[in-house]
């Protein structure tokens, strides 16, 4: 389960490290078991907080790296996920325009977000199964085609199902993807 705080401490104060190699064992062996390694931790700003894993959400307008939060993949404890942010969603594109011939995945958790993207996609991460009519008819005229891919789990076929029926009159092309989440794909593939 994910809670999300309206109010929030910022991204850099909850910074701690901001090297890979000096992370916890417990978040260099959480990381890298989806494949993340130094690089990709970089590439996304990933980096340690005492006790977790502080997961950069991105905005909107992308300039260089526009964070507007953050949600935190706590070591121990419940919940295991904290999230900071005004937004309930995370975006991720190409450049200062998307490219509307290439797809949007929308995903529900920021690492398949990540991976995804630095597989050449543009990709939208769910921070909940709600998402801002206003939100969504922007997404439409940005991107021609969206793809769902939900955890392929009894509560990701769920929201799939509602996201679908909610969804589809705004975004015409949605489809989904029950295969794996994105994160425990190989690069590679």
């Amino acid at each position: 389960p994910v809670h999300i705080l309206r109010s929030f401490p910022t991204y850099e104060s909850l910074t701690d490290v901001t090297e890979y190699d000096k992370f916890r064992i417990e978040g260099q062996l959480w990381l890298g078991r989806y494949g993340f390694d130094e690089e990709l931790t970089d590439a996304f700003g990933i980096v340690e907080t005492h006790g977790g894993l502080v997961l950069p959400i991105y905005g909107q307008n992308l300039v260089g790296k526009n964070i507007v939060g953050c949600q935190i993949r706590k070591y121990s404890g419940t919940p295991k996920y904290t999230t900071y942010s005004t937004q309930e969603y995370s975006y991720l594109r190409f450049g200062t325009i998307a490219d509307p011939d290439k797809p949007l995945v929308i995903t529900e958790d920021l690492l398949s977000s990540y991976k995804l993207h630095a597989a050449g996609y543009h990709t939208l991460c769910l921070l909940g199964t709600k998402m801002d009519r206003k939100i969504l008819e922007w997404m439409a005229g940005q991107h021609k085609r969206q793809i769902l891919w939900l955890d392929d789990d009894m509560a990701g076929h769920a929201a799939t199902l509602k996201l679908m029926k909610e969804f589809s009159p705004l975004l015409p092309q949605l489809t989904a993807i029950f295969n794996h989440q994105p994160k425990e794909i190989d690069m590679e593939t």
